[in-house]
């Protein structure tokens, strides 16, 4: 069970505070959460665990009255000097309310602007981002509702000559489809290595899905807990 709430976190010597909205697994006031402000980052929670005091403000059903509730809630404390909260007049509902251009460049930093510029994430930072999303289901709201987005779109002709316009283009470039690549399929359950025209090639003969192979052969992974793929180099 998802519980959502807003919260409010007060530098008790200062009684500077910062509003923010969360979704946790357990009850809020069992929740350990302390904010992800960018002037209150991590280092500063730290160093100051002692004098910031946690409080709940409200606690709402669901994830989308959680957003407008935060709105509503900042915009009473818009002008006051001791919210670190930013932006206030540009703050979005995100509830099918176009942001503002403002908004967006706002959020726009490239380059060497970008804290993150030149720096990659380590081999210990990929795979435990990837653990973490391993496993995760969409809910049944959010595909219903992206069901509903989509529902009735059609691509019009001029969208679709450009498509076809532009697969032409590569395929006359040399482009080839990974799925007609050759192949080198390693059968752990027979002992064998074989080299095959093309993933779909292999996966007619074995009754596989081309696309949940080519997946499989992108990543490294074993397939079924049987076959090693790779492309022919």
């Amino acid at each position: 069970m998802e519980i959502h709430y807003i919260y409010k976190i007060t530098n008790s010597q200062t009684q500077e505070f910062y509003i923010g909205l969360r979704t946790s697994k357990c009850e809020a006031l069992f929740d350990k959460y302390m904010g992800s402000s960018s002037v209150w980052n991590r280092e500063y929670i730290k160093t100051n665990k002692d004098i910031l005091v946690k409080e709940i403000l409200c606690q709402v059903d669901t994830r989308k009255e959680l957003k407008l509730k935060e709105v509503e809630i900042l915009k009473t404390f818009e002008g006051n000097s001791l919210c670190i909260n930013k932006l206030f007049k540009i703050i979005p509902c995100h509830l099918g309310v176009k942001q503002s251009k403002e908004w967006i460049e706002k959020r726009k930093v490239f380059g060497e602007k970008n804290g993150f510029f030149g720096r990659h994430h380590t081999e210990e930072a990929k795979a435990a981002m990837s653990a973490k999303l391993k496993g995760q289901k969409r809910s049944e709201e959010f595909s219903k509702r992206n069901s509903e987005i989509h529902k009735g779109k059609v691509l019009t002709e001029e969208i679709k000559i450009k498509i076809s316009k532009s697969k032409k283009e590569k395929y006359a470039n040399g482009f080839k489809s990974p799925s007609n690549k050759p192949i080198i399929v390693e059968d752990l359950l027979e002992g064998t290595t074989t080299e095959y025209e093309s993933n779909v090639t292999f996966c007619n003969l074995f009754d596989l899905n081309v696309q949940s192979v080519g997946v499989f052969i992108r990543k490294g992974f074993t397939y079924k807990k049987r076959f090693k793929i790779k492309y022919k180099d």
